[in-house]
């Protein structure tokens, strides 16, 4: 293989939990996990989807072809080699959900793809351009297709991936509980399950 075929595909999200749900997904869907863990195909060699956060990682090695990260991790990375040389593709998602990391990472990728694009044109190179792709559900995408720094020669193309929306009503509880918020969601699931009609019910819980 060459070189340039072996490189990440680097995959940022905001929050950790995100990326380690987000990666341990992936891999289910490539048949390389069980949904639950993510186990190294072979000692050392790593797996094809790996992710990696500030606390902990699992997966990397030699194998590794999609990396899942928080925003700060490729910002260290990036700080050491501005090419970002072990990367064919970066993916920022959620980028609705912009903080400071998000920005800065913005700033220097625009400078990374340039450099890339530049060090891809000279003789014996082995770094092809780098690609950037920017996800969101909810972004105001005038934001970046605008930004000639990011895009100086002409803006990128937009891929729309049209959602389906469902009624939805809001009813509130009498009584907010702060401490024991976990057991409550509980018993209001299992009355909504005993006395409404089937269908799905999703529960959002904060993630610290």
């Amino acid at each position: 293989e060459k070189d340039n075929d072996c490189k990440l595909i680097g995959i940022t999200q905001p929050r950790r939990v995100a990326a380690v749900s987000t990666a341990k997904r992936v891999c289910y869907e490539m048949g390389k996990g069980d949904g639950q863990t993510i186990q190294a195909e072979k000692k050392k060699q790593g797996n094809t989807v790996a992710y990696h956060t500030r606390y902990e990682s699992a997966g990397l090695g030699n194998r590794t072809r999609i990396k899942f990260m928080t925003d700060g991790i490729l910002l260290q990375e990036i700080r050491t080699d501005l090419l970002l040389r072990k990367y064919n593709v970066i993916v920022l998602d959620e980028a609705h959900e912009r903080n400071l990391n998000t920005d800065i990472l913005l700033g220097l990728i625009g400078a990374s793809i340039q450099l890339r694009k530049q060090a891809s044109q000279e003789a014996n190179s082995n770094l092809g351009p780098l690609k950037l792709v920017v996800m969101s559900a909810t972004l105001k995408v005038e934001d970046f297709t605008n930004n000639e720094r990011l895009f100086p020669n002409s803006p990128p193309e937009i891929v729309r991936v049209p959602g389906r929306m469902y009624p939805v009503t809001i009813h509130h509880s009498r009584v907010t509980e702060l401490d024991d918020y976990e057991n409550v969601a509980l018993q209001k699931v299992t009355k909504i399950h005993r006395k409404l009609p089937p269908g799905g019910i999703l529960v959002f819980l904060t993630g610290k």
